[in-house]
């Protein structure tokens, strides 16, 4: 969960899916409108996805405009034709197979499509080989490890059609910076992913950094960067090694990240601890910026990879801190008995560290709290009854499989496996069968007698972590197992207050739990008023109760974030309910917000919560705004921040009430006949006159508040107009916005904002269509959204912004039309 007050952002598989359109029972079309609010209003995401919409538009450029691209490819060797498959370039090549870039025609999305020639008439063995390469990739269910969605096989090849990770390989970011602290937590994870695949019976028996594939979607440092294991060509399972040992021995993998076992081509001296030979040559190449052996031969590094030691002492390496360096050298002994039995256990050493590091005061809190929670969730994995010594899972263990109807609840080691999987993983059978065990693994916590600290913590926060990914991806069906997850995490983690109320991690855990109440919402597709409202007032409240646990905590920064988080909230839901007639919730959570306020202690005399305090409704009046004299601020803030925040509260009222001001009555009994232009010219005025008075220069400060935040506002309260039915209110409040969208236009034409606020009003114009069923009007719309991108992007050619609108749209457009065309072809 992100925990600066915006809402989740969804996995970068979905939103490389941007754009698609599900289907829902009737056939009709229906956008996942929560799904795009987000992405509209989310700069992270859309920094994702900047460089997916240059190679979309290239992509499907082609098919609206009917140009042949094979009359304007100028590449002297070019890319073969691949049925099902359109490729766009060549991401690299060895050993017998060749990976691309290319968009699966199936189901739209960018992948990673490796081709491996083999000709299975004339070398029946290397093609054995190959489908082992196959049968291990398709083993492999790890978010750290890149997936694979399917796999054909023809005479001449098989293609296999993993995940495309866009940010490279590790060995492409070795000449970039990385604290030691960052270091470890990267090996770390990729340690315990590769603690997975062993545990499925597979060695992986190449790791090196150009088999480390770096995941930008969640940004581009070391802190936020997650790496994916990739390319299983050599790997090797158990049950291959035994029969592998009759034949000829054959070195395969990389000589400076190959263990001396490897070396000598045995498969039966392969074991875990190789594969933490290749992770210790991989941690030492971060902290040195070289491999451990490296030579102008590869006889000459494997020489010293048999025969060489490692001189600790050599200026760089004495660089290292102490106890990493004394884990690195463990990796990489020349005997397997010397190393880390297990990369599980490599993976605790390290978290065990950072731990101490963080101990010691050198780093604050949002570091220190994954990282002792990684060392309790290995904790429980190596306590497992069922592993066996080397780490890999004994055959003896029973499965995780959940059988539907089952009524065993899952045993301590599999409910740990089971509640650290991403959702996807699930069904609602399975789903079903954690939720029951979750129960009972909580009842029988907290019937022991003493009730342990350490474990009300240590499952409540696994608990939390599963809550926040099923609601990753926006999956409706997995909603109501996010709550049900989210209610018995709270359950233990008040009770590890109670237990220990000093205790800052267990109080920051249940603080974060309390938020995540704040963005759970009913998904179902019809809207029930009442529910609805019973859940924001629960939901409210929850938040409301949490100021005091906020005074505990010691840090003021720290207090100050969750105060400034909390306020957030309840000022967003404040406007929104306001601005969509909802005079009941707005005043509901306005009185949330001061009694929350009335309950904190000194974190209020902060200026970072006086001026939000003040830019709730009933508190501007006649622009009296609150001063900036306060003092120093507690976060980084600055002038900036709080321009924007006025202008999103001043321009966002002139836009509501004046639409309310104008017009006649409207059928739906809650929204007015859309905005005249003369009132469009109104509001910019009035908000110009405002920014005046207020000592805003910045005018393009207004267009960016009005594509961003304002856009999200309405995009959201459109959303749920749709949702209950009130198509003809969703449709006010689509041509009021582009009424004013269009004068931005007349006054800005120079300025790619303008532009793209057109496109999001025709957008929403083309969203209001499909669920009128009016395909005609829909593609109007659309084109209409295209046109003004284009125009955005004209004016700005290096905005991401305009690029991806650009990309988007016609994707949209390319896929409503040869859907269409299907219907009709379906009906006739």
């Amino acid at each position: 969960m992100m925990r600066n007050g915006s809402q989740h952002c969804p996995d970068h598989s979905v939103l490389r899916n941007l754009g698609n359109c599900d289907l829902d029972d009737d056939g009709s079309q229906r956008p996942d409108e929560q799904l795009e609010q987000h992405i509209e209003s989310c700069v992270r995401c859309q920094e994702f996805l900047q460089d997916l919409a240059s190679a979309e538009r290239e992509t499907v450029t082609p098919l609206l405009k009917g140009v042949d691209r094979s009359d304007v490819d100028l590449d002297v060797n070019p890319l073969p034709e691949i049925e099902g498959f359109r490729l766009e370039r060549e991401l690299g090549r060895g050993g017998g197979s060749v990976v691309y870039l290319a968009e699966d025609l199936t189901t739209s999305r960018l992948i990673a499509l490796k081709r491996i020639h083999v000709d299975a008439k004339s070398n029946e063995a290397e093609r054995l080989r190959w489908l082992d390469e196959v049968r291990i990739a398709a083993k492999m269910e790890h978010h750290n490890v890149v997936r694979l969605y399917r796999v054909e096989e023809t005479p001449e090849c098989f293609l296999l059609v993993f995940e495309y990770v866009a940010g490279g390989t590790l060995r492409s970011w070795l000449d970039q910076p990385a604290t030691p602290l960052q270091i470890a937590q990267f090996i770390s994870v990729i340690a315990s992913a590769v603690d997975q695949i062993h545990k499925r019976g597979v060695l992986h028996l190449d790791l090196k950094p150009s088999n480390i594939l770096i995941d930008v979607s969640a940004g581009t440092t070391w802190d936020s960067i997650v790496p994916k294991v990739a390319d299983f060509g050599i790997a090797s399972s158990r049950q291959s090694q035994s029969t592998d040992a009759g034949r000829e021995r054959q070195i395969r993998g990389t000589p400076s990240y190959m263990a001396p076992e490897q070396v000598l081509g045995d498969p039966t001296l392969l074991s875990p601890a190789t594969d933490v030979y290749g992770l210790g040559g991989i941690l030492f190449t971060l902290l040195t910026g070289v491999p451990p052996f490296c030579g102008e031969t590869s006889t000459g590094v494997v020489r010293q990879v048999m025969d060489a030691e490692i001189d600790w002492g050599t200026s760089g390496l004495d660089k290292i801190p102490e106890g990493l360096r004394q884990m690195t050298e463990r990796c990489l002994a020349k005997h397997p008995e010397d190393r880390y039995e297990s990369c599980a256990h490599l993976a605790l050493e390290l978290q065990s560290w950072i731990v101490r590091q963080h101990s010691a005061g050198t780093h604050g809190i949002r570091f220190l709290i994954p990282a002792i929670l990684l060392v309790l969730v290995l904790v429980l994995a190596l306590n497992r009854p069922g592993s066996s010594p080397n780490g890999l899972k004994s055959s003896a263990e029973p499965s995780n499989a959940v059988v539907s109807g089952a009524s065993i609840p899952l045993t301590i080691n599999e409910w740990a496996d089971e509640i650290t999987r991403d959702a996807a993983a699930f069904g609602p059978d399975r789903a079903a069968r954690l939720l029951e065990s979750t129960r009972f693994h909580n009842r029988r916590v907290l019937s022991e007698s003493p009730v342990s600290f350490e474990d009300c913590l240590r499952y409540g926060t696994l608990e939390l972590r599963a809550a926040e990914r099923f609601t990753e991806g926006l999956n409706k069906t997995m909603h109501a197992v996010a709550v049900d997850l989210l209610d018995t995490s709270v359950e233990l983690l008040k009770k590890a207050n109670e237990l220990q109320p000093d205790d800052q991690v267990a109080l920051t855990e249940l603080i974060a739990a309390r938020f995540m109440y704040g963005y759970l919402r009913d998904t179902s597709d019809v809207i029930v008023p009442q529910r609805r409202f019973e859940q924001f007032r629960r939901n409210g409240r929850i938040l409301v109760d949490t100021a005091p646990l906020l005074n505990r905590l010691r840090d003021n920064r720290s207090r100050v974030f969750w105060a400034v988080s909390f306020i957030d909230y309840f000022r967003s839901l404040t406007w929104d309910f306001r601005w969509s007639r909802e005079s009941t919730e707005a005043a509901m959570f306005e009185t949330y917000e001061l009694e929350f306020w009335d309950q904190l202690s000194d974190a209020s005399e902060s200026p970072d919560l006086w001026i939000r305090h003040g830019l709730f409704p009933s508190r501007v009046q006649d622009n009296d705004w609150p001063e900036l004299s306060l003092g120093d601020w507690v976060l980084e803030e600055n002038q900036l921040n709080l321009d924007q925040e006025k202008l999103f509260a001043f321009m966002g009222d002139q836009f509501w009430c004046m639409e309310s001001s104008v017009g006649t009555e409207h059928s739906g009994g809650k929204f007015l006949d859309a905005l005249s232009a003369s009132s469009s010219q109104i509001i910019l005025d009035n908000t110009l006159q405002f920014m005046e008075q207020q000592q805003i220069r910045d005018q393009d400060l207004l267009l960016d508040v009005l594509h961003g935040r304002l856009t999200s506002s309405i995009t959201g309260i459109s959303t749920y107009l749709r949702r209950q039915g009130l198509l003809d209110d969703a449709e006010v409040i689509q041509k009021a916005y582009l009424s004013l969208a269009e004068e931005c236009v007349s006054r800005f034409p120079r300025n790619e904002h303008s532009y793209l606020c057109v496109c999001e009003a025709h957008l929403q114009a083309w969203k209001n269509a499909l669920r009128r069923n009016d395909d005609e009007s829909a593609i109007i719309a659309l084109k209409a959204s295209l046109s003004a991108a284009e125009k955005a992007l004209e004016v700005a050619p290096d905005s991401p912004r305009a690029r991806f609108q650009v990309a988007d749209r016609i994707k949209r457009l390319t896929r409503f039309q040869k859907q269409d065309d299907h219907s009709q072809a379906r009906t006739k």
